[in-house]
């Protein structure tokens, strides 16, 4: 019997087909084929899983937070987005829905058209609500920004004070034998919260942060920026007689010079509702009020004299000047719109440079707007709008 040669191992014999050891590595052949394919299954499995559980956590447990615009750095979340997209909305539904029960009632009345017109701006409004909503919030964060700069503060108690304001009953005149039977009233935080309940696309801290405090940055900036509105400035005070033709309105002016009463024709003739009653007066204004024809003529026809026929856009005017002042008083409505002309004037010049410089990004898109509208229907139980 030979020997393996010194320094060599001897190799061991293929083994023979259906031998026990040749069963045994083709089993373990096939016991890794199979855990292999388990193991490849279990991976796509997982993929095909967490693919959608991705899309379902980005689309519905993250979306809120992505953003719709991004200001100085700071974004804008489509969660705000969406509720004050929904508070605006239940606005104008609100408001076609009154126009068009108002104008069922009346169909036949001269309102009619403009019950028709308010409606149809009211529709235009609504197919541009996004881009007005977040050009609002847009605004909302400059206004953050500038006042923050002018150590402006709004506090929660300034919060409460226009709940108060906006929420309070107003007083209604009671008869004498039952003034003095106290009438119970709501506390207006109450009615403030019952109300945003009611609504359902604002809570209280959400109409708190989106609505209350915007409008009292606004405000204060409106007085911070405006402080140099003069409080003084040249009025004139006149009356006048509105007419439809040249031919009246000579007519008129005729009778006056003959000695009529100016306030009885006014009374008789005038077409201006607003002031016939009271002799045409319209008390003291300053320039810039009223059409230039008709300021011109009251800024410099002497005292108690009688113009020729004017003409503006609302037709022929018979003038007199009851007097002029160069330096009456600004009245407080007065004030209000002057430093209102100013504000917009200041704030359109922050935004154009906020624009300018890439201070401010949109990033809004219909699929952030479609995600609004969807939540606004979850939470009015209504169908999304179109």
């Amino acid at each position: 019997m030979s020997r393996a040669a010194p320094g060599r191992h001897a190799v061991a014999p293929p083994p023979r087909p259906g031998s026990a050891r040749s069963i045994r590595e083709r089993r373990a052949r096939e016991e890794r084929t199979r855990r292999y394919l388990l193991i490849a299954f279990a991976v796509l499995a997982a993929i095909v899983l967490t693919v959608p559980a991705i899309g379902y956590y980005r689309e519905v447990l993250t979306k809120g937070t992505q953003t719709v615009a991004v200001v100085g750095g700071r974004g804008i979340d489509l969660e705000s987005f969406s509720r004050l997209y929904g508070f605006r909305l239940l606005n104008i539904e609100s408001s076609v829905d009154q126009m068009q029960r108002l104008s069922a009632q009346a169909p036949q009345s001269s309102n009619a058209n403009v019950f028709a017109q308010q409606i149809q701006s009211l529709l235009a409004q609504r197919e541009t609500l996004d881009q007005t909503v977040v050009n609002e919030l847009v605004e909302q964060a400059l206004l953050e920004r500038e006042a923050e700069a002018l150590g402006i503060a709004v506090t929660r108690a300034d919060e409460d004070e226009l709940i108060t304001k906006e929420f309070a009953e107003t007083p209604v005149p009671t008869p004498a034998a039952v003034a003095a039977t106290p009438i119970p009233t709501i506390d207006p935080f109450e009615k403030f919260r019952n109300a945003a309940q009611n609504i359902r696309v604002l809570d209280e801290g959400g109409y708190r942060r989106l609505v209350l405090r915007p409008s009292i940055v606004a405000e204060r900036l409106k007085v911070a920026v405006s402080g140099d509105v003069p409080k003084i400035e040249p009025q004139a005070h006149a009356r006048h007689i509105l007419l439809e033709t040249e031919e009246a309105a000579v007519a008129a002016r005729d009778r006056l010079r003959n000695g009529e009463s100016f306030a009885t024709l006014a009374k008789d003739l005038s077409k201006d509702t607003s002031n016939r009653d009271k002799g045409g007066d319209l008390d003291w204004f300053p320039r810039g009020q009223m059409t230039k024809p008709f300021e011109d003529a009251a800024f410099s026809l002497p005292i108690g004299a009688v113009s020729d026929p004017i003409q503006t856009a609302f037709g022929w005017h018979i003038v007199e000047v009851l007097g002029r002042d160069g330096s009456r008083p600004v009245a407080e409505a007065r004030v209000a719109q002057l430093q209102g002309e100013q504000y917009r004037v200041w704030f359109e010049k922050k935004k154009d440079e906020a624009y300018a410089s890439g201070l401010v990004a949109i990033e809004l898109s219909p699929d952030k707007t479609a995600w609004a509208k969807a939540q606004y229907a979850r939470m009015r139980n209504s169908p999304p709008s179109p």
